[in-house]
């Protein structure tokens, strides 16, 4: 055998070798996955909060994203957030939920049971204030004297408070009632309240019942809304890693709204049984982002203010809620979320 037939024979010996190699390392690969025990399941009870804030959870759930991650969503559906945080959070029904600023600056007041996890939705165009116009209401200044109703001490109590100073009004100028949320577009269909202050799926509602008669007036220029993540003082302090999965999962279906938006507005307003246009119209302005930013503290200080001048609470001071946020999670998966001074 010549030189150069050796250092051929060598050299396919030595690829041979090297392919035998690779297959026991691919084949040990496989035994070790085969074998490995699985990735735990951990369920989590979900309160979905039926409205266009709840948007990210809204996305996440229908796309898997809690389960892609280990987690087997209870989902447990709400008309509003205040009554996801009370009837569900606060009652020990519920691991997390999403709520809007104003019943968690409220509920701040009591001794709570729940942490602030996130930002998940910030915008101030998803409410209205839905008129009759056969009631001879054609401009919000026509409002003055007549029966307006809203849920109480909820952030469609608060964004009414905006609207009539915004248009020089006050609520001693209407005839203001309390309701639930379900009840009232049924209310101004029947006649026993001339508006009410809310948001869709609700205003789709008044719409479809009125047709014609239906009159909405948009919000001020400049109100902001916060949507939180909410979750218990057990998972806070206990679970962490579970709330850093729900997180992320968020994050995932807010990737998916920036990059597929059609298609996210579709599985929400699917979820809402509202039109697509309808949500697409009140995704204008609005930022659907997981975050912990200082303005958040800033917003759930004034609603207290509010809620203390109002008297819809029994606190005598504004709450610290530097002491309800949950940073450690969100700051894990993504400090640069965080903007909170601490």
């Amino acid at each position: 055998m010549n030189l150069h037939e050796f250092s051929k024979s060598r050299r396919a010996a030595v690829g041979g070798a090297l392919a035998l190699l690779l297959c026991a390392i691919l084949v040990g690969l496989w035994w070790l996955q085969a074998t490995a025990p699985p990735v735990p399941i951990e369920t989590i009870r979900i309160g979905l909060p039926l409205q266009p804030s709840s948007a990210l959870l809204i996305i996440a759930l229908e796309r898997g994203e809690f389960a892609a991650r280990g987690l087997q969503p209870e989902i447990t559906e709400f008309p509003s957030g205040k009554r996801a945080l009370h009837e569900g959070l606060l009652a020990g029904k519920l691991d997390l939920t999403t709520c809007a600023d104003v019943p968690v600056a409220l509920a701040a007041f009591e001794p709570n049971a729940f942490r602030i996890a996130a930002v998940v939705f910030e915008d101030g165009n998803v409410n209205r204030v839905v008129a009759d116009r056969r009631k001879g209401i054609r401009a919000p200044a026509d409002l003055k004297g007549k029966r307006i109703a809203t849920q109480r001490a909820s952030a469609v109590h608060y964004f009414l408070h905006a609207f009539l100073i915004d248009n020089e009004l006050v609520e001693n100028d209407l005839s203001l009632s309390f309701l639930e949320a379900e009840e009232l577009a049924p209310a101004l269909a029947a006649g026993t309240i001339d508006a009410f202050s809310m948001r869709e799926p609700y205003i789709s509602q008044a719409r479809r019942a009125l047709g014609d008669a239906a009159v909405v007036f948009a919000p001020p220029m400049d109100f902001a809304q916060y949507e939180l993540l909410l979750v218990t003082h057990p998972l806070a302090m206990e679970r962490q890693a579970r709330v850093v999965r729900a997180l992320a999962a968020l994050i995932a279906a807010e990737d998916f709204a920036r990059r597929q938006p059609q298609e996210a507005i579709a599985l929400v307003a699917r979820r809402l049984g509202v039109a697509p246009d309808t949500i697409a119209a009140s995704w204008a302005g609005p930022r659907l982002r997981v975050s912990l930013r200082q303005g958040v503290l800033l917003q759930l200080e004034h609603v207290a203010d509010w809620a203390l001048q109002q008297h819809l609470t029994d606190g005598e001071k504004i709450p610290d809620f530097l002491d309800l946020l949950d940073l450690a999670p969100l700051v894990s998966l993504a400090p640069d979320r965080v903007t909170v001074i601490r």
